[in-house]
């Protein structure tokens, strides 16, 4: 920048009395908007190179805590920067008119001989031409033995302004509520399987200041279990203070989300 202004400074004192001083004026702001063009390059890949290393070395640190109980879990496979495929989050059906989905944290384990998939995801609306999450919280997708097929059960915990009630139920009929929760379905024998155990287990999972509110999806063969969270509590700590409470909020839910899944046959 000072070589820059000296350059300018120079041309308007000595353009009239040397010849040719614009040009050199020039040329040597060219040469100094090259270099400075150059090195915010240098910068910029050094600094994306180094948010990379900071946000890998943070996701794996915490499922490698989250993840520790060797006779619970193994193959343990995180990816930072992974996708989870947008079926999963798809085929939940919580909310109709989706358009994909984005995710992180994409987390794989191997949980009592089963795969157990989790993410951190959004899942998108078409809102005036723009994409806009509808769902914004942890997914944990896992299989089931669940075989009536064109059966399926919706639970949702209710949560307050920020919650978003479930939508994609046409096809299913409201047969248990209250201001806490409601479960859809089209399964007259819905209860063999939603039994009073899992929804006592599932209602553990408490709507507060962090949760939003809890969207479980029974099919045949797959249980997801969405938890919307506070943009707060996902978001990667950069300018504040990485903050363990949160990691321990997540280890709380996790075993919340591991009792329901034990139980769903």
């Amino acid at each position: 920048l000072l070589v820059m202004v000296g350059a300018l400074v120079l041309m308007v004192t000595l353009s009239a009395k040397v010849p040719f001083i614009t040009y050199i004026s020039l040329a040597i702001m060219i040469v100094a908007l090259g270099g400075t063009f150059f090195s915010t390059k240098v910068f910029r890949k050094k600094l994306s190179a180094m948010a990379d290393l900071y946000i890998n070395t943070l996701y794996k640190e915490v499922n490698n805590y989250l993840f520790k109980d060797s006779e619970k879990f193994s193959e343990l496979d995180c990816k930072p920067n992974g996708q989870m495929k947008d079926e999963i989050f798809m085929d939940a059906r919580f909310y109709k008119n989706l358009k994909g989905t984005t995710s992180r944290n994409l987390v794989a384990v191997n949980y009592k001989g089963n795969l157990l998939g989790i993410a951190d995801l959004a899942g998108n609306v078409l809102v005036k031409n723009r994409l806009s999450p509808m769902f914004l919280g942890k997914i944990y997708d896992y299989p089931n033995t669940y075989a009536n097929e064109g059966k399926r059960i919706i639970v949702q915990v209710k949560g307050g302004e920020l919650s978003r009630p479930v939508d994609d139920i046409d096809d299913l009929q409201l047969v248990d509520g209250t201001k806490t929760y409601a479960v859809y379905t089209n399964d007259e024998n819905y209860k063999k399987v939603l039994s009073q155990k899992v929804l006592d287990q599932i209602l553990k999972l408490k709507v507060d200041k962090t949760l939003i509110d809890v969207i479980v999806s029974i099919r045949p063969g797959k249980t997801c279990i969405g938890i919307d969270y506070v943009d707060e509590f996902l978001n990667i700590p950069v300018q504040s203070k990485f903050d363990f409470n949160n990691v321990k909020r997540q280890e709380s839910d996790l075993n919340k989300v591991l009792n329901i899944l034990d139980n769903i046959h």
